[in-house]
């Protein structure tokens, strides 16, 4: 499922995190604890914690913010192994208890390359893969393929097309979710893009 939000921020560096502080929340809690120690012995830790993680040959960054570890590991062959994404920054939270979701994206309208993907935490092995599939494919969409929401309208030019050109669209509110274009397309690529990573997982 996709969708769109925008309070995510935008991270000066691109680490793969799973299972781990992320560098941003290990900063936080150096300046908690500045009281103890100099601003500038503080600012020069976060300098030096900041460009450990700068890497200018990995542009994905992909936290892992879910009780899975599991969760890190599948973000991380579909979006380098899989679907070879180049400029990346994904934050991964769970879904609120009692959702009916199994998983929904949200991209972050103001920040390029950035979303949200909400995943369901009570799912099976089975069902976190394949939901993990299908709302990759939707950053694909969103990345490579022209897909946009704007409030209730969905657009999506798969062709690059010009856009005077007749280009694919609709209304949120006025077409099925199982019949919104988008929908089907992820639908249909997210078997290939699991029995991908089924196996890479089994030769790990």
């Amino acid at each position: 499922m996709a969708r769109s939000s925008s309070w995510l921020g935008r991270h000066p560096f691109k680490v793969v995190t799973v299972g781990s502080i992320p560098p941003r929340a290990a900063n936080l809690l150096i300046l908690r604890d500045m009281k103890k120690t100099s601003m500038i012995a503080a600012l020069l830790t976060i300098a030096l914690s900041v460009s450990a993680f700068c890497d200018d040959s990995s542009r994905i960054y992909l936290e892992n913010r879910t009780s899975i570890d599991e969760v890190g590991v599948i973000a991380e062959i579909i979006a380098n192994e899989i679907l070879d994404f180049d400029t990346l920054n994904v934050i991964i939270l769970p879904l609120p208890r009692g959702s009916r979701l199994d998983g929904a994206v949200e991209q972050d309208q103001t920040r390029p390359h950035t979303y949200t993907l909400l995943i369901n935490r009570n799912l099976s092995r089975k069902e976190l893969t394949l939901t993990m599939s299908h709302e990759f494919i939707h950053i694909y969409q969103y990345e490579k393929e022209g897909l946009e929401i704007f409030g209730d309208i969905w657009v999506w030019n798969p062709d690059n097309l010009p856009l005077q050109q007749d280009v694919t669209w609709g209304s949120m509110t006025f077409t099925e979710y199982e019949t919104r274009k988008f929908e089907v397309d992820a639908y249909e690529r997210q078997w290939d893009v699991n029995k991908k990573l089924h196996k890479i997982l089994k030769n790990r």
